[in-house]
């Protein structure tokens, strides 16, 4: 993770608190030209109320972790 990144920062808001974030992800549409899917879960709870898409993996995870950046009062990259 580059250290100025939106998921860096969500990652150590929540190592500080002792817990892990993961996410999930799936890839729909065709193989050739994927969307990603990705959802932030915290001991099994879902962080946002809607799964982010985007064109790469890294995209929509980065996207998740910059609505969870708002979500909790983590400034933004």
């Amino acid at each position: 993770m580059p250290d100025n990144s939106n998921k860096r920062a969500i990652h150590n808001y929540f190592q500080a608190k002792k817990q892990t974030i993961t996410y999930q992800t799936e890839a729909t549409g065709p193989q050739h030209e994927p969307t990603w899917k990705s959802m932030p879960y915290v001991n099994g709870v879902a962080l946002l109320d809607q799964a982010v898409t985007g064109k790469r993996l890294k995209d929509a995870e980065e996207e998740a972790a910059k609505q969870l950046c708002i979500k909790y009062g983590i400034p933004v990259v």
